[in-house]
């Protein structure tokens, strides 16, 4: 069912003109969308079957996750703050360090967020304490590097000083999908795609079919940069149905240099070809085909809304019935 409703969403968006080159000279006025209020997803994952496995779940991620806190447009890839974001259900966080002497300092590209990583882990250790039952997977990575800067860093040295700090007893390294829930409640699994990182970190993304698409200079100058990500994404999946993977992780941040990530992910709010677009994780979730049984999925987006966190959520409350079926 899954690989038909994918196959039916790629024919169909492909025929339904996205390649149109509008409706007529007028340009039209294009509202920015609207979306419901946060709500309150502390407890999303609690009641998901403590011997249910990582490996089987569906989780909404964020895209440079402590953005929000900087004034700079260009820079800033979510609206809510750490912590309403977790309260509102997301669980994998994406997290760029600039290594400086013996810490991680936060950066969004080139941009200092002036917070480091002590305090992302201080506002996670808050949460779960309140929320026991509850996990987070934190993806660590080299942001941004100055040219002063060692070539070199010492991160897996500076991780472990992290590590023996005693507020890092929730940190957690060697995890693996096959982990059952129970043995994870409470924790914040560690993870990497960074060669900086990678040999003292679980590199997650070389185990998954992964969604990247950050490269635009090959888009369909025919379609708006939205339309271009998602027929990307559509297709990368209907690639891997013919193949087993454990995991998908698909990458929905977006970046056109024109206009900033706010617009193209969440608001849109103008036209292209005379006809306004939809914002991508308005068309996600509105298109979104679920995800494969006793697979992980990760979805990681800019500027997330509840909609999306909640679509994506009951992929895990449809395959818990599975699950539990056998």
């Amino acid at each position: 069912m899954y690989k038909l409703l994918v196959i039916f969403l790629i024919v169909n968006y492909e025929l339904s003109g996205v390649n149109s080159c509008g409706g007529g000279p007028t340009r039209p006025e294009c509202d920015e969308y609207e979306y419901l209020p946060h709500q309150d997803r502390a407890n999303i994952l609690t009641n998901l079957p403590d011997t249910m496995e990582i490996g089987h779940c569906s989780f909404t991620g964020t895209h440079n996750s402590m953005s929000s806190i900087t004034p700079n447009p260009e820079a800033q890839t979510q609206e809510m703050p750490l912590t309403k974001q977790m309260e509102s259900g997301v669980r994998v966080f994406d997290i760029g360090v600039r290594t400086l002497f013996d810490y991680f300092a936060l950066y969004s590209g080139s941009t200092s967020l002036h917070w480091i990583f002590m305090d992302v882990i201080h506002l996670i250790n808050k949460f779960l304490a309140k929320h026991p039952r509850e996990f987070i997977i934190l993806i660590l990575r080299q942001e941004y590097m100055s040219p002063l800067d060692d070539l070199h860093p010492q991160n897996c040295d500076i991780l472990a000083k992290y590590l023996t700090e005693n507020i890092g007893w929730r940190l957690t390294r060697n995890w693996t999908l096959a982990d059952t829930l129970d043995k994870v409640r409470g924790k914040i699994l560690l993870a990497t795609n960074d060669i900086s990182f990678i040999s003292c970190l679980f590199e997650l993304f070389s185990r998954c079919s992964y969604f990247k698409d950050k490269d635009s200079s090959g888009y369909d100058s025919s379609m708006s940069v939205i339309d271009n990500k998602f027929i990307r994404y559509l297709r990368f999946i209907a690639k891997s149905l013919n193949q087993e993977y454990t995991c998908y992780i698909y990458d929905l941040s977006i970046y056109d240099k024109s206009r900033y990530f706010s617009t193209q992910a969440k608001y849109g709010g103008y036209d292209f070809n005379n006809e306004c677009v939809e914002p991508l994780n308005h068309k996600v979730n509105r298109l979104y085909p679920g995800s494969e049984p006793k697979t992980l999925t990760i979805i990681i987006v800019d500027f997330v809304t509840q909609e999306l966190i909640d679509h994506v959520h009951e992929m895990n409350e449809v395959h818990v019935k599975s699950y539990l079926t056998g």
